[in-house]
């Protein structure tokens, strides 16, 4: 009787001993589960502390038991969500499109500087040091040279996983198409497109992290972190039965 009433209320999402007590003179399949019984919250807790290591094989069996007759079902949901602000600065952030722009332009001031140490030589000193303005263009080059080599990296892993959905689609559309014998209404998946997008960034102290918009307005570098808890899908009932976990979403 105490096995079937720990089984039952923690499948119910109740875990208190002084709860599982309570049920015993509230609801009706408890009633009926402990046969005119009503064990104590202090019997109770002795009782699940006392067999914990036998229990917890049974409560693996009566899980996948029920996962067979397929009334019960396990699984995640993100119940909510927050930003966490990373430890970089969202200045330190560059996108695509800046890269390429300021890219440009340090070609241009390099090819600048190289025609006016031309035009300038053999003419005395310079107002400005050539080389070493050369040398920190050339620095900077390199280093966004490095940050879009990163973002391109980034972009084709996304593409590559945007095909194989794309594909995906496309093979149950053309089963569903075979099945039915003829064509499906509506658009049919689009294709993804390879390549950087325009928004596709990269920070420079922290190149996980991402601008995001935070409540309050405004943006800030920061992580997404999602609170996930399990749960398990019932004909009755629906509520939280496992530990919070944290998952950081760099999306």
């Amino acid at each position: 009787m105490m096995l079937g009433l720990l089984f039952y209320c923690y499948a119910k999402g109740i875990f208190s001993s002084r709860k599982i007590e309570q049920a015993t003179y509230e609801l009706i399949p408890v009633l009926y589960i402990r046969v005119g019984l009503h064990p104590d919250h202090d019997s109770i807790n002795t009782f699940r502390k006392r067999f914990l290591k036998q229990l917890s094989p049974l409560f693996v069996e009566i899980l996948e038991y029920a996962c067979s007759l397929g009334i019960f079902k396990l699984g995640d949901i993100s119940i909510d969500g927050v930003k966490i602000k990373a430890n970089a600065s969202k200045h330190k952030a560059m996108s695509w499109d800046y890269a390429c722009q300021l890219e440009e332009q340090l070609k241009q001031e390099v090819a600048a500087l190289l025609t006016k140490a031309e035009n300038e030589a053999g003419q005395g000193e310079s107002e400005i040091d050539i080389p070493q303005e050369l040398q920190r263009r050339q620095a900077r080059l390199e280093k966004i040279t490095q940050i879009k080599g990163e973002i391109e990296q980034r972009a084709q892993a996304r593409y590559e996983q945007e095909k194989a959905e794309y594909e995906s689609k496309l093979a149950e559309r053309a089963a569903k198409e075979k099945a039915r014998g003829r064509k499906l209404g509506g658009r049919g998946p689009f294709a993804p497109e390879p390549g950087p997008q325009s928004k596709d960034q990269i920070n420079f102290t922290d190149s996980d992290s991402r601008i995001m918009p935070v409540s309050g307005g405004g943006f800030e570098q920061a992580y997404n972190a999602r609170r996930i808890s399990g749960y398990r899908n019932h004909a009755d009932c629906g509520q939280p039965w496992s530990a919070n976990r944290l998952m950081i979403n760099r999306k």
